[in-house]
């Protein structure tokens, strides 16, 4: 049997066989571009955005291990289009602004759980990793990549590209001009920059209304675009805006005694949304890379820290010059405990010694974002409580996997509706990427037929997106009319989709669902990729997977 090997194509499923790193250069999945044709603009790119899934930050902490970033520490505002990318020359210019289109980006992967800092709670969950794909207007040779995440809502506002900018917008990056330090820097008021923090009474907290702003960059060089041909340029790792820091009893004294309560003595009211990095992102800041507010800017009063269990409580806050800060100035932790002593300012941002104390002669250090800072109460000694302290970032470890199959259709394989039970597919809007199965108005349950030969040892998956009318409109049945809930089978075998109208006509607005095929790969990758399979095909203009419709009467 002849299997398509559609190369113009095919190579766009990138997104479903490659998630490589690019540590010396863009990885193509053919080496031999001999055959490819000439290059023309503009080209297609894709990578992978994740503090979640692809994410171990270590600690040192014997009790409780690896601790990855939990919850919405790790949150993306990617269904909120809270994200942006831009793209600056070698020389640090401003080339554009990439908008992907919200069906070109692929959640991947379950959301996963992690360890609870709290030994008696259930696991934390992580959230999903994203695979990121579009086209690109331009072509570069060496270029940087940054990824600006949770910049907008609470957080403030994005830049504005001269590129992108809408009629009555005043620009804020304008091509060949401004520099992605002017980036980094912007302390403007109204500006992006920065952002606000002062959460005097209610602990913050990252959710999906207030989402940590997060910043990563990479770094190209040599890299070679082909045409009608996706190159994947790897991970962005991404630093988060804020600290950690972490307060407990540990040992005897979390067993003779509670936390009543923990405060956080100075701290910044103002923060810089990004550090000041402008290579590739490493795993974390130095006291160099980071950005800090000013000193103005330094509240002298204090805020409660969050209560995990009752002898556990945390705080987020942004990076703070505590080295340089005035004596006045220096931050610390407040701890009061239920037998009702309270330890004013007990605990300082400095190294302690073996024996848990401050030494003669005191080494503060500062808090930098992505770090998380936990601090273990031992015991009382006279006035003073005793610690251990860790101080580490939430380092970012990247999973990276290579294929060469590519998913490919048999000849008379290619996912196809029996005539029989459908009215008919609608053409006519394909070149803007819309291919239409309109649906009969009587009981018919339409029939789809495939056969995915490749990769070998993967599984197919379907699914039924709402894009238009009511939840819940359409469903995938099998040939008795049961319903199956996530239908799937063996790569290699030819398959049977039947989907079913559930309602009657609309009387308003069609139901309308987007048919999605997906490839998850076997061990070590197990992740869940779309097939753009009317894009294989080559014959449907820009459109990449069928529309299911009901038409309103």
């Amino acid at each position: 049997m002849r299997l398509k090997q559609n190369i113009s194509v095919l190579v766009r499923l990138l997104i479903a066989v490659l998630i490589v790193s690019l540590m010396v250069s863009c990885n193509l999945i053919y080496d031999d571009c001999s055959g490819c044709d000439p290059l023309t603009e503009p080209v297609d790119i894709g990578f992978t955005i994740s503090t979640g899934m692809f994410s171990f930050p270590e600690t040192k902490a014997p009790v409780y291990g690896n601790e990855p970033g939990q919850a919405y520490e790790n949150y993306i505002g990617i269904e909120s289009g809270d994200f942006m990318f831009l793209f600056f020359d070698k020389n640090g210019k401003y080339l554009q602004t990439f908008r992907p289109d919200p069906e070109d980006i692929i959640p991947i992967g379950g959301t996963g759980t992690s360890p609870n800092p709290d030994p008696t709670g259930d696991p934390m969950p992580v959230n999903r990793v994203y695979y990121i794909s579009g086209k690109l207007n331009q072509a570069y040779t060496d270029f940087t990549m940054v990824a600006l995440l949770n910049y907008g809502g609470v957080n403030g506002r994005y830049p504005i590209g001269e590129d992108v900018a809408a009629g009555g917008e005043t620009p804020d990056l304008i091509v060949g001009t401004t520099t992605l330090d002017d980036l980094i820097s912007n302390n403007a008021a109204g500006g992006w920059g920065i952002f606000n923090y002062n959460p005097t009474t209610i602990p913050y907290a990252p959710s999906q209304a207030t989402p940590m702003p997060m910043y990563g960059v990479r770094t190209f060089e040599n890299v070679q675009f082909r045409d009608r041909m996706l190159t994947d340029l790897g991970d962005i790792n991404v630093l988060r805006a804020y600290a950690k820091i972490r307060v407990r009893l540990v040992g005897d004294m979390a067993t003779l005694c509670d936390i009543e309560g923990v405060t956080l003595n100075k701290y910044p009211t103002v923060a810089y949304k990004a550090p000041d990095i402008k290579q590739t992102t490493p795993r974390g800041v130095t006291i160099a890379t980071e950005k800090y507010c000013a000193p103005t800017q330094v509240s002298t009063g204090s805020i409660p820290f969050r209560k995990i269990t009752d002898d556990i409580f945390e705080i987020y806050v942004p990076a703070y010059d505590n080295i340089n800060a005035s004596a006045d100035k220096k931050a610390s932790i407040t701890v009061r405990l239920a037998n009702g002593q309270t330890y004013e300012n007990a605990i300082q941002f400095a190294y302690y010694d073996d024996d848990g104390q401050l030494p003669a002669s005191v080494t503060y250090f500062n808090i930098l974002r992505n770090y998380i800072i936990d601090y273990r109460i031992t015991g009382v000694r006279g006035a003073n409580l005793t610690l251990q302290l860790e101080a580490n970032p939430w380092i970012v470890k990247q999973t990276t996997f290579q294929y060469t199959d590519v998913v490919s259709f048999p000849e008379q394989g290619f996912p196809t509706f029996d005539d029989e039970t459908i009215n008919t597919i609608d053409y006519s809007d394909m070149n803007n990427g819309n291919v239409y199965v309109i649906m009969k108005q009587d009981n018919t349950v339409a029939e789809l037929n495939f056969t995915i030969m490749t990769p070998v040892g993967s599984t197919w998956k379907a699914a039924l997106l709402r894009k238009h009318g009511v939840s819940g409109a359409f469903s995938f049945v099998d040939s008795g009319g049961n319903v199956i809930v996530d239908p799937s089978g063996p790569v290699g075998t030819p398959a049977t989709l039947y989907i079913k109208k559930n309602f009657p006509q609309p009387a308003d607005e069609n139901n309308e669902y987007v048919l999605r095929l997906m490839i998850e790969f076997p061990p070590p990758s197990s992740q869940t990729f779309k097939i753009n399979y009317l894009e294989l095909h080559g014959s449907f203009g820009t459109a990449k997977e069928y529309t299911i419709v009901q038409p309103a009467s």
